[in-house]
């Protein structure tokens, strides 16, 4: 998927929301519903941290009138991504890892999900956190923050000799993020690769992120393989 079918996963026609009669519309911004959104209650979640996007689901509780239960699922979600984090070495690198969002042109993400990688021990060389402005060396986590995914080249994919690859095109069933794997499998140079479904893990900022580090940080902290995991599958080098 091109950088234009990135944007386009997230697209959605106005007469499909209609016909849905939502309580409540998310939208990362105004251009992603196509058509007049009068008469429908929207707000605007664009999260790009991790921090961001539990702040985000107590911002979308407290607009359905469901504080408590959103503040009780936030707690949980902050339980299990510290729990997860107690096993990762922050000093030992698990090794230079691409999250591939879109596969021509070449789309690397950013956002939360560079800090997700980071925070399970891997690097993320083609999008990485930086330190916040004012804040020292930057190993306080939380400050530290990437840009949105970007389109990289195959130079600069050659240059930081990844070694490690998600590829999760967004909006892709488990099935076509496997074929796109493939695809990529052959000049990558990469010496594991995982495939995952675009629709849930790297491409919805919400309660699955907290699943997602946990099996990111067994893999790259504790090598353990997710075979299986739901909507992820391990592509074999050359495969």
């Amino acid at each position: 998927m091109g950088a234009a079918g990135v944007l386009e996963a997230f697209i959605i026609d106005r007469s499909v929301l209609g016909a849905r009669q939502p309580d409540l519309v998310l939208t990362p911004d105004g251009g992603s519903i196509e058509g007049d959104l009068s008469g429908l209650r929207t707000l605007v979640v664009d999260p790009m941290g991790i921090d961001d996007v539990l702040d985000s689901m107590l911002t979308v509780g407290d607009a359905l009138g469901l504080h408590r239960e959103a503040a009780r699922v936030v707690t949980g979600l902050k339980e299990r991504l510290f729990s997860a984090q107690e096993g990762v070495n922050a000093f030992v690198s698990a090794g230079r890892l691409a999250v591939v969002v879109g596969v021509d042109p070449l789309v690397v993400a950013g956002g939360w999900v560079a800090q997700m990688i980071e925070r399970a021990g891997g690097e993320h060389p083609l999008n990485p956190t930086s330190a916040a402005e004012g804040i020292g060396a930057g190993m306080l986590q939380s400050s530290r923050r990437a840009g949105p995914a970007r389109v990289v080249t195959r130079r600069e994919w050659e240059d930081e000799k990844i070694d490690r690859v998600i590829v999760s095109p967004q909006g892709a069933t488990l099935e076509e993020a496997c074929a796109a794997a493939r695809r990529a499998g052959a000049w990558t140079g990469a010496r594991e690769m995982l495939a995952v479904e675009g629709r849930r893990s790297f491409a919805r900022p919400g309660p699955g992120l907290a699943e997602t580090f946990e099996w990111l940080a067994k893999w790259l902290g504790r090598g353990v393989r997710p075979d299986e995991v739901a909507g992820v599958e391990v592509i074999e080098p050359g495969g």
